[in-house]
């Protein structure tokens, strides 16, 4: 028996048809942000280590800056749902700082083969992708969303994961493609 998590009850989008589905990132930049929000303050919510906790809030600093900045000119705030925008608010004006960078990516490739796990890898995969993203705003978008993957959540990172993937691609960027071997996430999740 397991024990259910209220924070991730319908997150893993069960039940809906592949045609039923919409890419946030690709539909629309806005709702990409506003679900990016909600997902990332779910992980907040869940943490009890208080390191991670130190850098999921910065990585929530950083996003509100880049998503939703000073003025909310697109009205990202008041889309959120009342518990997000409830927590995530005092994080508009922080000035949260990064002392260290976590870790940087495996050296030895393929990555599949040096990975300890299948969440070690998704991790892997992200931090190697996330130096590979050259457009503003979405480089820094990704940078932030680094430090949540760090948090090993990895229902969050398979949500995040296709959506660097799909950003590489739109960037035509073929040795990044070709430098790590998505296979094993495409063949366990519908992209």
């Amino acid at each position: 028996l397991g024990a259910v998590d209220p924070g991730r009850i319908g997150s893993s989008g069960i039940g809906l048809d592949n045609d039923q589905k919409k890419l946030a990132f690709v539909d629309d930049a806005k709702e990409f942000y506003i679900d990016i929000l909600e997902r990332a303050w779910r992980v907040y919510s869940n943490i009890l280590d208080a390191d991670v906790l130190d850098q999921v809030e910065y990585a929530l600093q950083s996003l509100l800056s880049e998503l939703v900045g000073k003025t909310d000119e697109y009205g990202v705030m008041e889309r959120l749902s009342e518990e997000c925008r409830r927590d995530i608010e005092p994080f508009r004006s922080s000035s949260l700082m990064q002392t260290h960078d976590r870790r940087g990516p495996i050296k030895e490739r393929p990555i599949v083969d040096h990975a300890t796990s299948y969440e070690e890898w998704l991790i892997q995969c992200f931090i190697i992708g996330v130096s590979k993203v050259r457009q503003h705003p979405e480089k820094e978008l990704f940078k932030a969303l680094k430090w949540i993957v760090f948090a090993k959540d990895a229902v969050f990172t398979r949500h995040v994961l296709p959506q660097l993937i799909i950003r590489l691609i739109l960037e035509n960027n073929e040795t990044m493609i070709e430098e790590v071997d998505y296979t094993p996430f495409l063949l366990t999740k519908n992209v």
